[in-house]
C-alpha cells in the first residue's frame, strides 16, 4: 500500500514553482472535511461490552476504533488481533475476517494510533514504534487477553515484529505479511540496491507537508482506489478518515517517527521465538527477496513461510489464499 506515495514523488518537484505550489495547496484544503463528520461518527460508537461490531475501546488514555468479530460465535476462543498499515484502516482485514470468525477465531482488528481519531496525539515521538507496541498490548489488556494470536500487514507488520521481540510472553503466534524482521529489512536498506531501489519512496514520504498534500489532490482519489470494489465500505472509510485535518500527518509521522531506516530502537536480543508465518506477494512492489532471506537467521522458533501470486495489497488481492494460510498456522501454534 505505501508503493502508492511513490508515484507521487515526481510532483514534489513542481512544488518548486510557486503557481503550482499554490494550485496544490489550495487543491488539498478543498479536500478536507473541516466539520470532522469522521470524528462525530467515532464518538457515537458504542463502547465495548463482549459483543461483535464497530466499537470504541479505551487504551492508554487514548480512544479506539476497532472491528470485533467472531465473540458471540465463539466465545472463549483464542484471540486474533490484526494490525492494518499504511494509509488505510482496520477495513483493510474486511475480507478475511468472516475467514477467521468460521474457523473458530475471536477478531480484533483496531484503527491504530493517528488513524483513530480518538487516538491522534500530535508529537512526533508519540508515533515511535515502542508506542504502537504499547497500544496494542494495553488494547489486549481492556479486552481480557493475556496471551493472542498477532497478525500484521505493512506498517502494522513492522509493529508485530516489534511485539513480539519486546513482549514474546504475550503471543501466541506472529503472521507478518509483507514486512520483513525490521534489522533483515534495515540490513537490506543498506545493502541491497534493489530494495534500495523499491524504498526511495521514504525520502519523500518523510518530508514535512508535502506528503500530505499530494495525498489529498484529486479529492484523494489515490487512496479512493486502494479500496475493494467487493468492499465500498474500504473506500469510504479510507476517504473519510483522510479527508479531516491532521489526519495524514498523523499517520505519516510513523515514518517519520522511525529514524536509520527502523534500526534505531530494536532490542538487543534480535530473535523472534514465538511460531512465526511470513506472507509475502511475489510482484509486491515495495518488498524485495534479499530481507525475506536476511531474516531467517533472525526466527528461531517455528517459522513458515508462504509466497502467493499478488502485489503488496495480497490481503485484498487473494482474500482466500492469505486466509487459508494464516488459519493454518494459527492452529498450528501452542
Amino acid at each position: 500500500m505505501i508503493w502508492c506515495i511513490a508515484r507521487w514523488g515526481c510532483l514534489s518537484l513542481l512544488v518548486l514553482m510557486p503557481g503550482m505550489g499554490l494550485y496544490l495547496h489550495f487543491s488539498a484544503q478543498a479536500a478536507l472535511d473541516n466539520n470532522f463528520q469522521y470524528s462525530r461518527q467515532a464518538a457515537e460508537l458504542p463502547n465495548f461490552t463482549g459483543g461483535n461490531g464497530l466499537v470504541q475501546a479505551e487504551a492508554r488514555g487514548y480512544t479506539y476504533r476497532v472491528r470485533i468479530a467472531g465473540f458471540e460465535e465463539n466465545p472463549g476462543a483464542p484471540p486474533v488481533i490484526l494490525l492494518h498499515g499504511f494509509p488505510v484502516t482496520s477495513a483493510m482485514w474486511l475480507p478475511i475476517i468472516d475467514y477467521l470468525v468460521t474457523a473458530g477465531f475471536r477478531v480484533v482488528a483496531p484503527d491504530q494510533r493517528g488513524y483513530s481519531p480518538g487516538a491522534r496525539p500530535s508529537a512526533l515521538h508519540a508515533y515511535h514504534v515502542t508506542e504502537l507496541v504499547a497500544d496494542v498490548l494495553a488494547l489486549a489488556d481492556f479486552l481480557g487477553f493475556d496471551q493472542f494470536h498477532l497478525v500484521g500487514h505493512d506498517w502494522g507488520a513492522m509493529v508485530s515484529w516489534h511485539a513480539a521481540l519486546t513482549a514474546p510472553q504475550r503471543l501466541y503466534s506472529l503472521s507478518a505479511l509483507t514486512v520483513t524482521h525490521p534489522a533483515a529489512f534495515a540490513d537490506a536498506l543498506q545493502r541491497d540496491p534493489d530494495q534500495q531501489r523499491r524504498s526511495r519512496y521514504l525520502g519523500l514520504i518523510s518530508l514535512p507537508w508535502l506528503p500530505e498534500t499530494l495525498m489529498l489532490q484529486n479529492d484523494l482519489a489515490r487512496l479512493r482506489a486502494l479500496g475493494s470494489p467487493d468492499w465500498p465500505e474500504q473506500t469510504r472509510e479510507y476517504s473519510a478518515m483522510f479527508s479531516e485535518p491532521g489526519a495524514a500527518t498523523a499517520a505519516l509521522n510513523w515514518y517519520r517517527a522511525l529514524p536509520d531506516g527502523g534500526r534505531a530502537g530494536l532490542p538487543a536480543d534480535l530473535e523472534v521465538r514465538v511460531p512465526t508465518l511470513f506472507i509475502w506477494g511475489s510482484r509486491d512492489e515495495v518488498l524485495g527477496p534479499y530481507s525475506i532471506t536476511a531474516q531467517r537467521k533472525y526466527v528461531t522458533g517455528d517459522y513458515t513461510e508462504v509466497e502467493i501470486d499478488a502485489g503488496h495489497r495480497l490481503v485484498q488481492q487473494k482474500p482466500s489464499r492469505v486466509a487459508a494460510a494464516l488459519v493454518a498456522h494459527l492452529r498450528g501454534a501452542p
